[in-house]
């Protein structure tokens, strides 16, 4: 298929929509049909994105300016208003919730929450999130560089690090197996399983 990015582009996040297009975010954005057509879309070069499926077909991406939503192939913007406009930050991972609302894992300024046409910050302990994944009881568990993970509950978390017990902090994604637990992989390569509570 040849190169679709910059040699350098830090990530590349995959998103399938509900019309079957796959779509790719790096610095550049594209997407292969049902058909295997692909398609290099008109965007800013050199800008990263994160994409993430939603729950009714579309696809979230997100750039270092804004947050936008991928319907039937058309980019609309949903937030211009992002709080890392102008910061180092990036933002890693995202996920729509049960509950439709958007949760982002970011860099240096740890979780935000897209709900209601609102992007707020989420209060956790730390900076840093590198992962986000709801579990089967509706919770949200963020991955962190060096603080272990969080359980995001309806106005609570739980941290789990390695004064609780894990080995290593720094964790880089997260995954609930079929009995309701949470596996870590942890940048040293490690696998770790937590039960939840």
């Amino acid at each position: 298929l040849g190169r679709v990015g910059n040699a350098r582009a830090w990530r590349m996040t995959f998103a399938m929509d509900g019309d079957g297009r796959l779509w790719l975010g790096t610095d550049a954005l594209v997407s292969v049909g049902p058909d295997g057509v692909i398609v290099r879309h008109a965007t800013a070069p050199t800008e990263p994105r994160v994409l993430a499926a939603g729950r009714d077909g579309k696809i979230w991406m997100c750039t270092p300016n804004e947050l936008q939503v991928i319907e039937h192939g058309r980019i609309k913007t949903v937030s211009e208003n992002v709080p890392w406009v102008g910061d180092l930050i990036t933002v890693r991972h995202m996920l729509e919730s049960r509950d439709g609302s958007l949760w982002l894992a970011s860099s240096r300024r740890g979780a935000f929450r897209f709900a209601d046409g609102e992007l707020s910050r989420v209060a956790t302990p730390f900076s840093s999130a590198s992962y986000v994944c709801e579990d089967r009881e509706g919770s949200v568990w963020l991955a962190t560089d060096g603080h272990g993970i969080a359980q995001l509950r309806p106005k609570a978390y739980q941290v789990v690090n390695i004064a609780s017990g894990l080995v290593h902090d720094a964790v880089s994604a997260l995954a609930e197996d079929a009995a309701g637990a949470m596996w870590l992989a942890n940048r040293s390569g490690g696998l770790v399983r937590v039960e939840s509570d």
